[in-house]
């Protein structure tokens, strides 16, 4: 019995190698439509305002199989803490899709042309004090006939004039609406020497699939990132090395029966 265990383990240790935590990296090529202020200075901007306090450089994501297990997003924007909160912003939710990602023009894309989200990573705090914190996870509802439902757009947050952010861009939930809540997934933290912000989550059997979209902004939207990724599909190699410690388990294991 103590070999067959044996076996069992050797085999799903030399699988695990195979298709552990993978990473993939989504550059940051979105932009985002309707600039507010001075409206053709800021069109093809990637970052409205100073690169400094908003600059978004990319996401890198990370996958258990075919399970979501971080995602790590590389900004200006929380280097320090302290300067989280600049320009009266806060830190914005992660927008999921899990059924595939459909990328439109980045210069006209809004909440209403853009891809429809699954779900959210939220923040138990969107102006923390700490550098880490408890993630929750929000599904995201959409209202009548393709409503705003639990989304909070940049709107939401600048409504006097003289704001220069992106408009209409999905930024964060709002948790008023808890019966979308889907409670703790996970842990926030905040690199705030190196500018990332990792989500970790623990518990992902809402957060599986092959294809997923992603989207993450402060409530200006003044540097958005949104992409899509693909979970690992386990190589020929892998199955192999799969199917054979099977065989051999079963081999043995009818060995034994004779004997």
């Amino acid at each position: 019995m103590k070999s067959i265990l044996k076996l069992l383990h050797i085999t799903l240790f030399l699988l695990a190698g195979t298709i552990s935590a993978q990473a993939y990296t989504i550059d940051d090529n979105y932009i985002g439509a309707n600039p507010t202020g001075s409206y053709s200075q800021w069109e093809t901007a990637d970052v409205i305002g100073l690169a400094s306090k908003f600059q978004v450089y990319g996401m890198d994501i990370g996958f258990t199989g075919q399970n979501l297990s971080s995602v790590k997003i590389h900004t200006e924007y929380v280097k320090p803490l302290s300067d989280i909160g600049t320009s009266d912003t806060t830190l914005g939710d992660l927008f999921i899709s899990t059924n595939g990602y459909t990328s439109g023009d980045s210069k006209t894309d809004t909440w209403l042309t853009g891809e429809r989200w699954e779900y959210a990573l939220v923040f138990d705090k969107h102006l923390p004090t700490s550098s880490t914190g408890s993630l929750r996870l929000y599904e995201v509802a959409y209202g009548p006939s393709g409503g705003q439902g639990n989304i909070l757009l940049t709107n939401n947050y600048f409504k006097y004039s003289g704001s220069i952010y992106r408009e209409f861009q999905e930024t964060r939930i709002n948790t008023c609406y808890t019966q979308f809540d889907l409670g703790t997934i996970g842990i926030w933290a905040i690199d705030s020497t190196n500018g990332i912000i990792s989500f970790n989550i623990n518990k992902n059997d809402r957060l599986t699939g092959s294809d997923f979209g992603f989207h993450w902004n402060m409530t200006c939207g003044n540097d958005t990132i949104e992409g899509g990724a693909s979970a690992p599909v386990p190589e020929p190699g892998t199955l192999l090395l799969l199917g054979g410690g099977l065989l051999g388990l079963a081999f043995y294991t009818k060995r034994r029966t004779k004997i």
